[in-house]
């Protein structure tokens, strides 16, 4: 079973979210999906199981949201995540918003993505940091 959420309203307020999958993907089972702004995975992608795509957060996590309850503050994004061609992820991850992951690279499993990844680099870890970058660019 997999979750495949797109929020076009939470609460009051309204969102506009887009959701694209490419070609010729694999998605494990247990995939959580949920998106207000922009998700696309490229082509041939690579999804390992209980893995969590999500583009956003329960409020802006100020100290006076704090006091409300988290289902009850807005949802919020800090950016679109776009995942490339080539790309594999492995079991577990979980890839935080605003984050792009380029064409070819590899990531660990178990691992949180909350930056940038180039193209055919492999990261693993919590947070994500590179463990090897190949010269091979094409």
């Amino acid at each position: 079973m997999s979750n495949l959420s797109a929020w076009d309203s939470y609460t009051d307020k309204k969102y506009s979210p887009s959701i694209k999958i490419g070609n010729d993907c694999s998605i494990g089972e247990f995939f959580n999906l949920s998106c207000i702004n922009e998700i696309v995975l490229g082509n041939n992608v690579l999804i390992g199981r209980w893995v969590t795509v999500i583009d956003h957060s329960h409020g802006y996590l100020n100290e006076a949201e704090l006091q409300v309850a988290p289902a009850e503050r807005d949802l919020v994004s800090k950016g679109k995540i776009i995942i490339e061609d080539n790309v594999w992820i492995g079991d577990k991850v979980t890839i935080c918003p605003n984050v792009h992951i380029h064409k070819g690279a590899i990531i660990g499993a178990n691992s949180v993505v909350t930056h940038d990844v180039e193209a055919n680099t492999i990261v693993a870890g919590c947070p994500a940091r590179v463990i090897k970058t190949f010269n091979n660019k094409n």
